[in-house]
């Protein structure tokens, strides 16, 4: 009644021409030669030796493509929570090194020996600068660096910066009436869970822009 299935079927059938789409990519004999295999290049090698008792299809590395990529994302936490549910004592030993962990990276990310002015948002300062954080340079490290890098930085890239300036072009934000800037206070509100914290501290006027560009 309310159309999810519709809607599911519609992501599906989306997902399945995103995956033909990749699929012919790979098996295009002009495409450029890579350095480093991937999976679908992987697969394709597969498909084309007969290598398993069944015929490997299209279909059969498009689902291969999906499962690998969401259901086991969101697998992987479900079951990771049940074990540590089941195990408090590791649990709480796990909370105790990530929360070591993400104070650390903060105060790293804000060491006034390497920053003027830590503590103010101030974007220009990178304009000029040499300093990268993709894991090289101490000073400033979102992701961590080494063998404990997140590997979710790629991604993080591509759906950040589009999520920032879709939200930022499509409408025109304001505080609510009789709220200033001096109003916000995040020190309470620097750890990643307290996000929910930060939305609750106030409504704002989100206004749509005009579909029209400037």
């Amino acid at each position: 009644m309310r159309g999810l299935h519709g809607r599911l079927k519609r992501i599906c059938n989306d997902l399945d021409k995103f995956y033909e789409e990749v699929i012919d990519k790979h098996m295009d004999p002009n495409r450029k030669s890579m350095e480093k295999e991937n999976i679908v290049d992987v697969l394709l090698q597969l498909k084309k030796q007969r290598s398993f008792s069944v015929d490997l299809t299209n279909d059969h590395i498009k689902a291969d493509m999906l499962v690998a990529a969401t259901d086991t994302r969101a697998a992987t936490p479900v079951w990771a929570m049940t074990a540590l549910l089941k195990n408090p004592s590791v649990m709480k030993k796990v909370q105790a090194e990530i929360r070591t962990l993400y104070m650390g990276m903060l105060s790293i990310n804000r060491d006034s020996a390497a920053w003027k002015d830590p503590e103010e948002f101030l974007p220009k300062r990178f304009f000029n600068s040499t300093i990268d954080f993709r894991g090289q340079d101490f000073e400033l490290i979102p992701f961590g660096t080494g063998r404990r890098m997140c590997p979710g930085m790629p991604m993080a890239f591509a759906s950040l910066d589009l999520i920032l300036a879709n939200l930022l072009n499509s409408f025109d934000w304001e505080l609510p009436e009789g709220m200033t800037e001096k109003d916000i206070h995040l020190k309470c509100c620097q750890e990643l869970h307290n996000i929910r914290r930060i939305l609750s501290m106030f409504w704002l006027n989100i206004k749509p822009r005009s579909s029209k560009m400037y």
